[in-house]
């Protein structure tokens, strides 16, 4: 994959290490940012399901408690009534309510009076005379929404009316409440395997392409430090061949020309010693002759001497 540049004396990282560092942190940040995103945008969108799915299952909850307001026991007590079915013992009620809510499987129901006030609640009495505002649904007819806390849990919860002269609590709305936790938890456990292949994917891709681009990179700038090195152990003929448009390109290119001057300068530099000691030799030959004459006497006149 190219030369790899050594790490400085410092223990410093190669370049394309720092390239896989960066790439490995862009990857990080744009999972993570875009991760947070889609959990915001599925969690929404299973509490949007869970909403819609609630709104329907009170549409058909609601029969189902008419039909406990008349439904006779041996002993309860029912009054004459315009439906000649109202059941008067609040307690026998609640104890048919709490029967029918078990069977809604994770659903709570509730009851609220005209002032929409918690009279009754599947989940304990600790919500009793809680006021819940609700909204009409814009998906379903009859239908009202809200969310809000129950026990210090928030729920979603959905509304339709009853008539309250006809239940013994005086209840005008039957309500059915899911706990908004577990649907984030679900699109939690949902989307958290999906994004972790998403980005062990997206991170081998990165590698891949950082490599395939760090080696256009490491592979270039290595000739141009072996060829430092070379001319800095006096191969001035040595050349990268490096030569492109970009910046390594034009890098090279400049290296070139610089390691030519170089080469030249040296040249020069020979040549002029060569005929600076071409010029001396002759000189300085006579001169070497002259002196050693004169040491060991061959010149003996004063005539010899003065020449």
């Amino acid at each position: 994959m190219g030369r790899r540049l050594p790490a400085g004396a410092g223990g410093e990282l190669s370049l394309r290490l720092r390239l896989l560092a960066a790439a490995a942190g862009v990857v990080a940040v744009s999972l993570l940012l875009s991760g947070a995103l889609t959990w915001v945008l599925v969690r929404d969108l299973e509490l949007q399901s869970a909403q819609d799915q609630l709104d329907r299952s009170i549409v058909t909850a609601r029969p189902l408690i008419l039909h406990q307001e008349c439904l006779l026991r041996v002993g309860a007590v029912t009054n004459s009534g315009g439906a000649n079915c109202r059941l008067d013992d609040p307690i026998d009620y609640q104890a048919r309510l709490g029967l029918l809510a078990s069977q809604l499987g994770n659903s709570r129901l509730l009851l609220l009076n005209k002032q929409a006030r918690v009279v009754y609640d599947s989940g304990g009495v600790d919500t009793v005379s809680q006021a819940i505002s609700v909204t009409p649904s814009k998906r379903v007819t009859g239908v009202a929404e809200a969310r809000t806390i129950l026990g210090g849990q928030t729920y979603l919860v959905a509304a339709t009316t009853i008539s309250a002269a006809r239940d013994p609590l005086g209840a005008a709305y039957v309500v059915l409440g899911l706990p908004q936790g577990a649907f984030a938890a679900a699109a939690a456990s949902d989307l958290v395997p999906r994004l972790l292949l998403a980005g062990g994917a997206a991170l081998l891709l990165a590698i891949l392409l950082v490599l395939l681009v760090s080696r256009s990179l490491t592979k270039p700038l290595g000739k141009l430090a072996a060829a430092a090195e070379d001319i800095a152990a006096g191969h001035y003929s040595r050349r990268v061949g490096i030569h492109g448009t970009d910046e390594i390109g034009k890098l090279g290119s400049a290296f070139d020309r610089m390691a030519e001057a170089v080469e030249r300068a040296r040249r020069v530099q020979r040549d002029f010693l060569a005929n600076v000691s071409h010029e001396l030799k002759t000189p300085l030959t006579s001169l070497i002759g002259f002196s050693q004459a004169l040491v060991d006497g061959s010149i003996k006149t004063e005539k010899e001497r003065a020449r």
